[in-house]
């Protein structure tokens, strides 16, 4: 009498299976470093937002300002840049400004830092970019994140 086979093997099933756990492994993976690359656009698009500020402010006042947000009651100057919130759009990354070369009246760098309070900390996890930077000499860095 012929005997065929109707179904799959207990062996060959588990070797589906196997391959099919090794396959989501690597692709979770892949899937959380693209996530991470993603969200550092909010903090790159956000310095250059910022950037474009501090050119409008520097033209105006005559030098770069530290101060991103600003408050209600501020007139002129002292509102800096006037943003609501020193987060970035969505909230991954805290932006500060600071000094650099020989200070405001020439340069200014703006840096994004994902583990700063009030941030998601969701973006923590990038090692590589963890602080990003952008200066208005035109000095970025690191490379990696731009």
């Amino acid at each position: 009498m012929d005997r065929r086979q109707l179904g799959m093997s207990l062996l060959e099933l588990l070797t589906v299976i196997a391959i099919i756990g090794v396959l989501a492994s690597v692709a979770m993976v892949v899937y959380h470093s693209q996530i991470l690359d993603a969200r550092r656009s909010d903090a790159t698009g956000y310095l250059w937002d910022l950037m474009q500020r501090e050119e409008k402010f520097r033209n105006r006042y005559g030098s770069y300002t530290t101060q991103v947000i600003g408050t209600a009651t501020c007139s002129g100057a002292a509102c800096g840049l006037s943003q609501g919130s020193a987060l970035s759009p969505e909230g991954h990354y805290g932006v500060t400004a600071a000094a650099c070369g020989s200070g405001l009246r020439t340069c200014v760098r703006l840096q994004a830092d994902a583990t700063a309070a009030g941030t998601t900390g969701k973006q923590a996890d990038d090692t590589v970019c963890v602080n990003i930077t952008l200066a208005s000499d035109g000095s970025k860095g690191p490379a990696d994140c731009w």
